[in-house]
């Protein structure tokens, strides 16, 4: 005696394979303006040099940003860096990686390794631990929920 019966899928593994990369493409796009959004933003603040450990500022520069300026924000002197930077970003993307493009002022590329001066553009994108389990909270997160709103049915007879 043979016993068939039918088994049907509602989000079938099937379909969860064939969406994945696209699901994986939208969300690391989604993980990089989130980034760009959210933890960009931190780079500005106040307690940033040591969070995201910056190179440090002579004494003279510190006082001159104090006298001149009126604060002690890193990477930030008149605002325009600041203002270029969080204003817009291009974000690209795979199933493996996203890429987050940002334009800033012409002195975020221009330093002298030979005056010890700061590499401006590796402060305004470094990441500390906190960060990356951050935006992998975040990642996850889009993913799960790209993923649970597959609901394709199918049926496989057994």
């Amino acid at each position: 005696m043979t016993v068939r019966s039918h088994v049907a899928y509602v989000g079938s593994p099937r379909a969860i394979a064939q969406q994945f990369r696209p699901v994986m493409k939208d969300t690391l796009q989604d993980g990089g303006e989130y980034w760009h959004g959210k933890i960009l933003p931190r780079h500005f603040g106040t307690g940033a040099a040591s969070r995201y450990d910056y190179a440090k500022r002579s004494k003279f520069y510190e006082i001159k940003k104090r006298r001149a300026r009126g604060h002690g924000r890193p990477l930030e002197w008149y605002g325009d860096l600041k203002r270029q930077v969080l204003q817009r970003a291009t974000v690209s993307g795979t199933a493996k990686s996203a890429r987050v493009r940002i334009r800033g002022p012409k002195h975020l590329y221009a330093y002298r390794k030979d005056y010890r001066q700061p590499d401006k553009a590796a402060e305004l994108t470094a990441t500390n631990a906190a960060d990356r389990r951050e935006l992998a909270r975040k990642v996850l997160e889009f993913a799960t929920a790209r993923l649970e709103r597959i609901k394709t049915h199918e049926t496989v007879r057994v």
